[in-house]
């Protein structure tokens, strides 16, 4: 069907044409089956996801027979189909690349990093419990969320939405396969709650939020000030304490009744008719 052949062709020169085409495709079905049986990929030196999957199993293996946890994060990059007919699926593929690279270079030696999905990572943690794994990812997320990533002059703004199983925290029996599956499940569903968020097994499936002030100072710097409009208010009650102690400790003598009472206090009811 890829080849041209013109009317009254005869048939020893149709065979050869066909047997070429035949030839050409076995080879590079056989090409795909090296590279689906290669250890890593050939663009960003890492896993791919069938050796990471090899990997994962190991890993629990070893859990189950001396025990302690393993912990598997599902890495996706959000509005990925918006991101790419705005700048090109040529260029969001450089980003994703080089952010696997820079990924790689964050997580420790015996943890592995591999491809999981196009604009998709996957990362087996062994030894690492939970809570450890999420407040890695909830730094990762604001690591993206405040990256200075610019393409001819715009500012390209990244998120990620990271999904965490760990062993023994969810209940899957230690399963590889089903604990890379409840991550991938509760990255898609962070994806479908907005993005940029965390979903871990604290909250079964829930939707963690973490707006902490070291992640509203760099969001401020980052220019992102959107992301803070819906935690205004539970940074400003975090806040009010620390506005207490520095104006009595610097003497500053600012009378904070209305601030205090305008933070403490909830937002209007919307007025309806």
């Amino acid at each position: 069907a890829s080849d041209f052949i013109t009317k009254g062709v005869g048939m020893a020169e149709l065979l050869t044409r066909l047997d070429a085409q035949l030839r050409l495709v076995q080879a590079e079905e056989a090409l795909d089956a090296v590279r689906a049986e290669s250890i890593k990929d050939p663009v960003t030196g890492l896993f791919t996801r069938r050796y990471l999957e090899h990997q994962a199993d190991q890993a629990c293996s070893l859990a189950q027979r001396k025990g302690g946890a393993v912990s598997f994060l599902v890495i996706g990059f959000d509005r990925l189909p918006a991101l790419s007919a705005q700048y090109g699926s040529a260029v969001v593929e450089r980003l994703v690349t080089q952010f696997g690279r820079l990924l790689n270079g964050k997580i420790r030696r015996e943890d592995s990093l591999g491809h999981f999905a196009p604009a998709q990572f996957a990362i087996v943690s062994p030894g690492t419990p939970g809570e450890a794994c999420r407040i890695f990812a909830l730094r990762l997320q604001e690591a993206v969320e405040t990256a200075h990533v610019a393409f001819h002059g715009e500012r390209v703004d990244l998120t990620v939405s990271i999904g965490i199983a760990t062993s023994g925290d969810d209940g899957q029996a230690n399963v590889a396969t089903n604990l890379l599956a409840l991550a991938d499940e509760r990255m898609r569903t962070a994806m479908a709650a907005g993005g940029n968020r965390v979903v871990g097994s604290e909250l079964r499936g829930g939707v963690t939020e973490s707006v902490t002030l070291d992640r509203a100072l760099a969001l401020l710097a980052a220019g992102r000030t959107e992301v803070l409009r819906a935690s205004g208010r539970t940074l400003a009650l975090r806040l009010l304490p620390l506005i207490r102690f520095l104006n009595t400790e610097l003497d500053w003598r600012l009378p904070l009744a209305d601030l205090e009472q305008k933070i403490q206090s909830r937002p209007p009811a919307p007025h309806t008719d």
